[in-house]
């Protein structure tokens, strides 16, 4: 009986995630931008008013990013493959990673999994929850911000890589689900050239 859930809800995922590709891309692709981006040894379908962050590409970490709501995407590579990706390496990557180039942010542990996953046919590891960030000042006040995020850590093509997408929509969990299939989709256009 769980196999068949497990295989319903696979179909289910398979076939909203196709439907929202015809959302996502409805508007079109910016194809300049795409075009931009294999500068660094990787496709990634960028639908139309997104934006490219380039300021850290020297440290091998580009992000791409879309307003209201606030949507970010991040691709980080090595040019090695890395032994040992593991759950718990894997977890302390990504909080380096955004520590260090998102002013601060971490994974919130309690709300957030991770686990071996296939990703483009790679084994990897998927990360999928909840990131913070306590040290948002406003108003000489510390604000907390976060949302969700989904992660895939692979190695393919003789370098390892991370995607990484988040979001900071302020709502209800429900209207959340919309832009995280979104950013799942976006996420499963990646690919090394």
């Amino acid at each position: 009986l769980s196999a068949v859930r497990s295989r319903l809800r696979s179909g289910f995922k398979r076939r909203l995630l196709e439907r929202m590709d015809g959302v996502t891309y409805g508007r079109g692709e910016d194809k300049k931008l795409t075009k931009e981006i294999e500068k660094y040894g990787f496709k990634l379908r960028v639908p139309e008013k997104w934006y490219l962050d380039e300021r850290y590409a020297e440290d091998n970490f580009i992000w791409i990013h879309a307003f209201s709501p606030n949507r970010l995407i991040f691709v980080y590579w090595e040019d090695e493959e890395r032994e040992g990706i593991t759950r718990d390496a894997m977890l302390d990557l990504r909080d380096s990673l955004a520590h260090e180039f998102y002013e601060g942010d971490t994974l919130y542990r309690p709300l957030t999994t991770a686990g071996p996953y296939f990703f483009r046919g790679n084994q990897a590891v998927k990360l999928e929850g909840v990131w913070q960030n306590d040290s948002l000042v406003a108003d000489g006040r510390v604000i907390t911000g976060g949302g969700p995020m989904i992660s895939f850590a692979f190695n393919e093509e003789g370098r390892f890589w991370m995607v990484d997408a988040m979001l900071f929509y302020p709502d209800t969990p429900r209207k959340k689900i919309f832009w995280l299939n979104q950013l799942e989709v976006i996420l499963a256009t990646f690919e090394p050239i």
